[in-house]
């Protein structure tokens, strides 16, 4: 019996390599899917982020999964559904639990347990509601509410100031995105963009938003549903119906010309792929 398990836990293991081989010689991406059960969380993910030394995050409602290409970790975090999750560089996590932002560290055993910023920030964002993006510039760590652009130096919430981020109509968030604001890391150019819907694009630098290409009419389209950048340096822009441009140095939107090859994981409900 045992040796009938062995054979086919090595066939299995050799099909899929099989499987990528021939995916390769194709041309074709290989596609691997992940459901639920193998994480053993809820169905749907938010915050992908992969940290420097290859690990994978996601946000699973009160938990975190982390993948490291072999194996999944699920990590219980808050009873409130978790939005977004940024490892930093010393091996924490900044987590955004609903209204609520804090960090969490291992302990003395080796037990992830999580520390609550909310009462040591600013009033203002005391009760921040949905925090969607949390990036690292630098030593900082800043995130976005609806309202503000919160820094918080070295990570320490106790010194935490506020850039705000206003316009002049309300504007609903388009169907595919609750977000209003965006956070776009440039890897290749240590910048920090952020977009907010009908406004356009504000660059950070040292806690101040700078207006980044504010003619651009393409910016202040409403029908944006998302705004990122690619590991090449540019600025995609990916509208309601899908279609995806890059955004010129004039400001102006085109279609791009090639897409570049790599690894990808996208999260949705129900599956992980």
């Amino acid at each position: 019996m045992r040796l009938g398990l062995l054979l086919l836990a090595t066939m299995s293991a050799l099909g899929t390599h099989t499987e990528a081989a021939m995916s390769l010689e194709q041309g074709r991406a290989f596609v691997e899917n992940f459901t639920a059960r193998d994480y053993h969380g809820k169905p749907t993910l938010f915050g992908t982020v992969q940290d420097r030394d290859g690990l994978m995050y996601f946000a699973n409602y009160g938990a975190v999964v982390i993948y490291d290409g072999h194996r999944w970790d699920y990590i219980p975090i808050s009873d409130s559904p978790l939005l977004q999750v940024r490892p930093a560089q010393d091996g924490s996590m900044y987590l955004s639990p609903y209204d609520d932002f804090g960090r969490a560290t291992r302990d003395q055993h080796g037990q992830w347990q999580y520390e609550s910023f909310r009462d040591r920030l600013p009033a203002a964002v005391r009760q921040p509601g949905m925090i969607w993006n949390i990036v690292q510039a630098g030593d900082d760590i800043v995130f976005s509410t609806n309202n503000y652009i919160v820094t918080l130096p070295m990570g320490d919430p106790e010194h935490a100031f506020l850039a705000p981020m206003h316009t002049s109509t309300e504007m609903a968030p388009p169907r595919h995105s609750q977000q209003s604001i965006i956070a776009i890391h440039i890897p290749n150019q240590q910048r920090i963009l952020w977009y907010h819907r009908g406004v356009g694009l504000h660059e950070y630098r040292k806690g101040q938003l700078i207006p980044y290409l504010p003619e651009s009419e393409a910016l202040k389209d409403p029908r944006i549903a998302w705004v990122a950048g690619d590991s090449s340096g540019n600025i995609r822009i990916i509208w309601e119906d899908g279609s995806v441009f890059i955004l010129g140095p004039n400001g102006k939107a085109h279609p791009p010309s090639q897409f570049t090859d790599g690894q990808h994981f996208c999260a949705h409900s129900p599956d992980l792929t």
